[in-house]
C-alpha cells in the first residue's frame, strides 16, 4: 500500500495544462484569505489523506487515490499532451472516453461537494469526525461516477478554443453546470487547458466534438462560471489573466 499522503483533488497532470510553455509555476488566488500566490502544480489543490478510508481490516487504505484516481490521471497524460499542443485532430474515440471519465471524476472528487455533504450532515444533527465524514462521502459520492460517465458521455459537445491572448482559467471545482437562456438549455463546461475547454449541451450524440473558435466575450462568460463555482482556489497561467478575471467576478 502506498504511503503517499498528499491527495490532489485537481490532478497535477491536469494543472500542468495551464502552465505557460517553459514555466513551472501557476498563479493562484485564495478566496478564503484574499491573496495571490505563485506555486507549482504539485504544491496546490491537495489535502493530506483526502481520499483515504478505513477498510474492512480497520486500517487506513489509500487505494482509491492510487488505484482509481491515479490510474485515470496516468492514462490521460498522453491525451493532455495532445491538448496542450493543440493536436486536436489526433484525438480519437478512446481519447475522448478518457476525457469523459476524467471529467466525471472531477465532478465528484473535489472539495466543494464534500463541503456541501458535511454541511448537510450538520444540518441534520450529525456531527461526525473528519474521518467519518470522509468515509461517508466516499461511499455516497463515488458510486455515482459511472452514472455521470454514462450521462455526459453522450451529450452533444464541442471543444472551445480560446484566442491566443485570452486564456481559460481553472479552479478547485472546474466543472460547471449552468442554465443558458440564450441556448435554451443546460450547459456543462470544464476548462481542459488554458487554450481549450469542453462545452457540453443537452441532447444525445455519438459524434466526437468538433472544435469551435471562441470569442473573447465567450471565454469571459465561461471563466466567470468557473470562478463563481469555485470553493476557494482560482488558477491561471499568468497574473494578468488571474487578476482581471478575479476583479471582474468577485
Amino acid at each position: 500500500m502506498s504511503s503517499h499522503k498528499k491527495h490532489h483533488y485537481n490532478a497535477e497532470v491536469y494543472l500542468k495544462n495551464f502552465l505557460i510553455k517553459n514555466h513551472k509555476k501557476l498563479f493562484i488566488f485564495d478566496k478564503r484569505y484574499p491573496s495571490y500566490k505563485e506555486k507549482g502544480p504539485g504544491e496546490i489543490m491537495f489535502e493530506d489523506d483526502f481520499y483515504s478510508f478505513i477498510n474492512k481490516e480497520d486500517k487506513k487504505d489509500k487505494s482509491f487515490e492510487t488505484d482509481v484516481l491515479g490510474y485515470i490521471d496516468n492514462a490521460i497524460t498522453s491525451v493532455f499532451q495532445k491538448i496542450r499542443e493543440l493536436r486536436l485532430n489526433e484525438i480519437n474515440g478512446d481519447d475522448y472516453n478518457l476525457i469523459i471519465q476524467f471529467t466525471a471524476l472531477q465532478y465528484v472528487r473535489g472539495p466543494k461537494l464534500r463541503a456541501e455533504f458535511e454541511k448537510y450532515l450538520k444540518q441534520h444533527g450529525l456531527n461526525l469526525s473528519k474521518t467519518e465524514i470522509r468515509q461517508a462521502w466516499l461511499s455516497k459520492a463515488f458510486p455515482k461516477v459511472i452514472e455521470v460517465i454514462d450521462y455526459i458521455g453522450y451529450l452533444p459537445a464541442v471543444f472551445v478554443l480560446s484566442p491566443e491572448n485570452h486564456l481559460f482559467i481553472t479552479s478547485d471545482t472546474p466543472c460547471t453546470t449552468e442554465f443558458s437562456s440564450e441556448e435554451n438549455g443546460t450547459q456543462k463546461f470544464i476548462p481542459l487547458s488554458s487554450r481549450l475547454g469542453l462545452l457540453m449541451m443537452e441532447g444525445h450524440s455519438d459524434k466526437l466534438p468538433q472544435t469551435v473558435q471562441a470569442t473573447k466575450a465567450h471565454v469571459d462568460i465561461l471563466n466567470e462560471r468557473v470562478i463563481k463555482n469555485s470553493l476557494r482556489y482560482i488558477v491561471a497561467s499568468d497574473m494578468k489573466s488571474l487578476e482581471v478575471n478575479v476583479q471582474k467576478t468577485i
